[in-house]
């Protein structure tokens, strides 16, 4: 991931010349390195792993993972009725 932020920051900003690259590196580096998306991957990473080591079955392992990879469509028009009203 960071490499990946890295490498997208030097594709939108930089002409891919060596005396170019030399020059933004560093700038390239800093913004790649930002805590809150470090902390997101290793969390996001953590729930896969978590959710591996406690299913013994590749169906509980989708199940398990469903739970934090889709996200629920919540329509900015509806009112959101709390499910145990309904």
């Amino acid at each position: 991931m960071y490499w990946g932020a890295a490498k997208r920051e030097a594709r939108l900003k930089c002409d891919y010349s060596f005396k170019s690259l030399e020059e933004n590196i560093d700038s390239f580096l800093d913004k790649a390195g930002d805590l809150a998306h470090i902390r997101r991957y290793f969390r996001r990473s953590m729930d896969f792993i978590e959710a591996y080591s406690r299913c013994t079955d590749g169906r509980e392992v989708v199940q398990e993972v469903k739970k934090f990879v889709e996200k629920k469509y919540l329509s900015h028009r509806k009112v959101r009725v709390p499910s145990d009203l309904v």
